[in-house]
């Protein structure tokens, strides 16, 4: 049976014009922070909501940049940091000393490097389809910070793709990076479109489609990886994202308290199956 309440849209202002979107669900219990993945937003966790049977609060941001959240200002980039950063920052905001974590994809690897930032305010995290974010060798650094400036210095050449009907932005975004089925691209562009004056676009920031300027090398990841002491769960779908075995295998094996669960599903497998994984969730956080 679902415990929590209906969801609560709240604004948490970051900094001065500029704010954070994000929607709550439930009052009581363990303070649970979840991140999303790269352009999505906070309606990626609506469906599991109706199968959580643990009383928590789940507070689901929209990342700067995302969903309803305001897009950062002008001259400045994503970086992976700058997310763990704000994502503290909207924990100290909410009043919440120590917390657990619930990622997907990008949600997932943001997720990993708070926990390892800070391993004493963590207090679980479960994972699904990730765990630390994509890197780099060291010597493909300058070029990738090369790629960054010049893909930076034509955006303003560039126009946001036009929909003509919402019916054509959701068919585009089922054929995304990552395909989704249409009730879940339904959801995610609730707050991922804007009306204009000649259809529909995108509202979210168009440089998070652009290289970023700094990447983690893998040995940086595994020393972050190493610092988690939080019991964490790991969700890997069956058909998810193509992560290197090997380089898999060896991330898993720095964090202490890890158990790692197979399901079968795609990359967004908590949307399209959210009773298998919320059975899961329900069970671990339980545990904590």
């Amino acid at each position: 049976m679902n415990v929590l309440t209906p969801a609560k849209e709240i604004k948490i202002e970051l900094y001065p014009n500029q704010f954070i979107a994000a929607q709550m669900w439930g009052t009581q219990g363990m303070p649970v922070l979840a991140i999303h993945g790269w352009l999505d937003n906070s309606g990626s966790f609506e469906q599991l909501i109706p199968f959580i049977n643990t009383p928590i609060q789940l507070c689901a941001v929209d990342l700067p940049g995302h969903g309803l959240s305001s897009h950062k200002p002008a001259g400045q980039y994503f970086h992976m940091t700058d997310a763990v950063m704000d994502l503290f920052r909207v924990a100290d905001l909410m009043g919440w000393k120590t917390f657990a974590l619930l990622g997907h994809s990008l949600g997932a690897c943001i997720a990993s490097l708070m926990a390892g930032t800070f391993p004493e305010r963590i207090q679980g995290m479960a994972l699904i389809d990730g765990l630390g974010p994509l890197t780099l060798q060291p010597e493909d650094s300058p070029k990738q910070l090369k790629q960054a400036f010049l893909a930076h210095s034509k955006l303003t050449s560039k126009k946001l793709r036009q929909f003509a009907t919402k019916e054509e932005a959701i068919e585009a975004r089922m054929q995304g990076v990552t395909t989704i089925n249409k009730n879940s691209a339904e959801i995610l562009l609730k707050r991922g479109l804007s009306k204009t004056q000649h259809g529909w676009q995108w509202s979210t920031d168009p440089r998070l489609l652009l290289p970023t300027p700094s990447v983690m090398t893998e040995d940086q990841v595994l020393y972050f990886l190493s610092e988690i002491s939080a019991p964490t769960c790991l969700i890997r779908p069956k058909e998810g994202y193509p992560f290197p075995l090997a380089r898999m295998e060896k991330r898993m094996n720095q964090v202490k308290l890890l158990s790692v669960v197979e399901v079968p599903g795609s990359h967004h497998v908590h949307m399209e199956q959210p009773d298998i994984v919320a059975g899961y969730l329900n069970t671990f956080f339980k545990q904590l």
